[in-house]
């Protein structure tokens, strides 16, 4: 039986990749990055009329919303939910990824679920739902 023939794959030379790696990279340096700084500096101008009163109040209330959504789903996971420490660090990425990746918060439902089902979140243990154990609470 006759061995199948292999198709060559076309590979450019190490030296062209290199070439066409930094002209891509000086592309979008000279399009997309330098313009941004002419943007960058007309905002400046504003920058230096914020009251910082009112730049630290809307911190503070940033930080409370925060805690705020630690709060509810420590709630709503009662009584087995993670320390308000991994529910932050939980809130706090799944907020990240909806800011930054395409989909809203989509991906960071995703990656929330993902995070707190992960073994590095203790279990606590769930109740158990055997017959004696329900026997056991109606004689209470």
């Amino acid at each position: 039986m006759p061995e199948p023939v292999k198709k060559k794959r076309f590979a450019l030379p190490r030296e062209v990749r290199i070439i066409l790696s930094v002209g891509a990279l000086v592309f979008v340096f000279e399009y997309f990055v330098l313009p941004q700084f002419a943007s960058a500096r007309k905002s400046l101008h504003l920058l230096s009329t914020v009251n910082p009163v009112l730049v630290a109040v809307a911190v503070l209330l940033e930080m409370a919303a925060i805690y705020a959504y630690v709060e509810l789903t420590k709630s709503v996971l009662y009584p087995y939910a993670p320390s308000r420490y991994n529910l932050l660090r939980v809130n706090l990425a799944g907020l990240a990824i909806s800011h930054v990746v395409p989909g809203g918060t989509a991906p960071a439902g995703a990656l929330s679920y993902r995070i707190s089902t992960n073994s590095a979140f203790p279990r606590r243990p769930t109740p158990s739902a055997s017959p004696s154990r329900a026997r056991d609470r109606r004689s209470c």
